[in-house]
């Protein structure tokens, strides 16, 4: 019986290329952002402007490093989810919504990488 749904399953997925595309794409897209965070940071403080009071004085402040592992981890935790959630739509027949949540998957860890390497100071 669960041989069969597993069977039904892949058979549906092999049907509709647009979802399999997508879902492939997320996964290949989250793999690069870990390797790009991994890549990118280094175990050493970063300089930082911040602004100290209301009264405009910026200073220069360090900020550790591992701080940027959020960035690795806010990737993996939306892809995660969102993977599951469109397997489930996609199970219970509602494909439609299933795209749309990769596709807003997909641009979610666009803008996270981008918004990552707009961080870094090298």
């Amino acid at each position: 019986m669960k041989e069969n749904k597993l069977k039904d399953i892949r058979r549906l997925i092999i049907d509709n290329r647009l979802f399999s595309v997508l879902f492939f794409s997320v996964i290949l897209l989250s793999l690069i952002a870990v390797i790009d965070n991994l890549m990118t940071i280094r175990p050493q403080d970063s300089l930082q402007w911040v602004r100290q009071n209301g009264f405009a004085v910026e200073k220069l402040y360090r900020e550790q490093w591992y701080y940027y592992y959020l960035f690795m981890l806010f990737n993996l935790v939306v892809s995660g989810f969102n993977l599951v959630f469109s397997i489930k739509f996609f199970k219970s027949r509602h494909l439609n919504l299933a795209i749309v949540i990769l596709i807003v998957t997909i641009v979610l860890l666009v803008m996270s990488i981008i918004f990552f390497n707009s961080l870094i100071v090298l």
